[in-house]
């Protein structure tokens, strides 16, 4: 841990570090992302005004993303998260920064060792995009061994990746003439129901 002083309160500030979730198999697939935990007050979170370059002087040396600014309420296992990503913004639903913080919350001792500890992350709602995380961090003899997320994603747009040289035709996707080829259509996604 280090203690950082360039906002107008001193905090501490817990990088987790290039933690890894996946297979259980060293041979199947892998992530390593990271993120810098803030834990302050429900108020604090909703009140919270990023200054990204502050945050990319604190995280990029650390080789950290971005910076997941939570309160933790513990007889309800209930987190209200803010994630801010230099370059991109404040994201709505971060689920590598949630499988973080179950990181995080084990080694800040706040959850039981030797148990599977669930929690539910409410992140999004300041920018109207509200969304529900359900998580679970497992310790085992002080280490974590397990970490998981789910939860819904809520339909926001639609859109298509189309080659330059045209668009495609919408009754089949392709440019007239063509089936993959130069202006055709790359990607397509469907639409909300």
């Amino acid at each position: 841990m280090f203690t950082y002083f360039r906002f107008s309160f001193c905090f501490r500030v817990f990088p987790c570090l290039r933690f890894s979730f996946g297979s259980n198999d060293s041979s199947g697939p892998r992530l390593s992302l990271s993120f810098l935990f803030l834990q302050v007050s429900t108020t604090a979170v909703a009140a919270a005004r990023p200054d990204f370059g502050a945050i990319t002087e604190v995280a990029r040396p650390l080789g950290a993303l971005g910076m997941s600014v939570f309160s933790w309420e513990p007889a309800a296992r209930r987190v209200h998260a803010r994630v801010f990503v230099p370059g991109i913004g404040e994201d709505p639903a971060t689920g590598a920064a949630g499988v973080g913080l179950g990181v995080y919350l084990a080694a800040a001792d706040l959850v039981p060792d030797d148990a599977t500890t669930a929690y539910t992350i409410h992140q999004g709602a300041e920018i109207r995009r509200p969304s529900v995380l359900e998580c679970t961090v497992t310790r085992t003899a002080g280490a974590v061994t397990r970490t998981t997320v789910g939860g819904a994603v809520t339909h926001v747009a639609t859109g298509e990746v189309v080659r330059p040289g045209g668009h495609p035709d919408p009754a089949t996707g392709t440019r007239a003439g063509g089936s993959g080829g130069p202006g055709s259509a790359v990607g397509r996604s469907a639409a909300a129901p």
